[in-house]
């Protein structure tokens, strides 16, 4: 049975929390701790930015790509977490490094082709004898807190057939300090999956991982482009136990973007109930890709 070949969920090492504490104004602690503050609301970013492909909006100018992702956070200092699909290890992520700074975070994970366990290019090859462009895959960003450590987390999923390539994942930072599990994934498309069982097989294993880390105390973000919409029944599986309902009900993606409104919701922000209160969503248009981006913010519990 499929089901009984699932990777076990990833194990995440456990880590002392940071907690403060504030004696009130004009007095003395006596072996008394004031209550911790209040947790601040923390903001989260999903985005497809469509890298350099030839129906991409700003193919050419991948710096500016870049800019568009990490202006968010100069813009908004209660952003923690950046989640992003489609983009290249080298144009893309090495500006979105130098323009978030020292204390962000970035990893990238290199997709595969679910067929052939191929890494996907950004591009094509110049001629031949010509260098291989650059790896195309996701990216997570998480912006550290205290002095804790932000570290990398392997996310792989099993294929559904015995044999079949390994090729699917997410892109999963943690960090020790706040117990943050934050991931960016993107889901093959209709053209590769047309009856669903692969994006419903991987939602699955991908909602099974969230379940896991939140058992060990960890808060959990998920930033995706699944590549369906609620109504298709695909990710549903994704809607694991301690999984909030999505921040993706209003659409993102429109493919003759700015020219025509976005039609589709394909991508998802999701944060577990068990470690977080979700607050509001909003979709922000821009023009570098044919998709918006997604916006969340939620208050730690």
């Amino acid at each position: 049975m499929r089901l009984a070949r699932y990777a076990a969920a990833v194990l995440i090492g456990a880590a002392l929390l940071l907690g403060l504490s504030v004696a009130p104004a004009g007095t003395e602690s006596a072996g008394t701790e004031a209550a911790p503050p209040r947790p601040q609301a923390q903001s989260a970013l999903t985005w497809n930015l469509c890298g350099t492909a030839e129906h991409c909006p700003g193919r050419t100018d991948p710096e500016l790509k870049a800019a568009a992702a990490a202006g968010q956070a100069l813009a908004d200092p209660d952003l923690a977490y950046i989640m992003l699909q489609e983009v290249c290890a080298v144009s893309h992520i090495a500006p979105l490094r130098k323009r978030l700074g020292d204390e962000w975070a970035v990893y990238f994970r290199p997709a595969r082709d679910v067929r052939t366990g191929e890494f996907i290019r950004c591009g094509l090859p110049n001629g031949p004898g010509s260098v291989q462009p650059e790896l195309a895959g996701t990216a997570v960003a998480v912006k550290e807190s205290g002095a804790g450590r932000v570290r990398v987390v392997g996310m792989e999923f099993e294929p559904p057939d015995a044999g079949a390539p390994a090729t699917q994942g997410a892109a999963c930072l943690v960090d020790d300090t706040s117990r943050t599990l934050a991931c960016s994934a993107h889901f093959v498309h209709s053209g590769v999956d047309p009856d669903g069982s692969l994006r419903t097989w991987y939602a699955r294993q991908l909602g099974e991982r969230i379940d896991a880390a939140v058992e060990r105390g960890y808060r959990v973000v998920v930033g995706a482009d699944l590549n369906t919409t609620a109504a298709d029944g695909y990710a549903a599986g994704l809607a694991a136990r301690a999984v909030a309902a999505d921040a993706g009900a209003a659409p993102t993606y429109g493919p003759t973007y700015p020219f025509e409104a976005a039609t589709l919701a394909i991508d998802y922000l999701y944060f577990d109930t068990a470690g977080w209160s979700p607050g509001r969503a909003s979709v922000g248009d821009v023009v570098w890709s044919d998709h918006r981006m997604l916006r969340g913010s939620a208050v730690p519990r």
